[in-house]
């Protein structure tokens, strides 16, 4: 059984001691079973955020179009307006 009090203050110490092969040999018993572990916590977050912020940006983006769209036709029959004033 692992104690992990020792094992974790064992990896602080190699941390700080930049002893790398330690710390690889003292943190490898716990980092696969904890990644493995994050694996499906990670997938659930994923679609979690992946798609909310998907609709989000593809409707910011309709918005800009309908905005610079606009923004175009205003200035352009301003234009049209000030050129006939200048003709007049």
């Amino acid at each position: 059984e692992l104690n992990f009090e020792a094992l974790f203050g064992n990896m602080i110490k190699a941390i700080l001691s930049s002893d790398l092969d330690f710390l690889i040999e003292t943190a490898t018993p716990v980092f696969w079973p904890m990644l493995l572990g994050s694996l499906p916590s990670i997938v659930v977050i994923w679609f979690a955020v992946y798609f909310p912020l998907k609709a989000m940006v593809e409707s910011y983006k309709r918005v800009r179009v309908q905005r610079e769209a606009r923004e175009a036709i205003e200035s352009s029959s301003t234009l049209s307006a000030r050129e006939e004033e200048t003709t007049s």
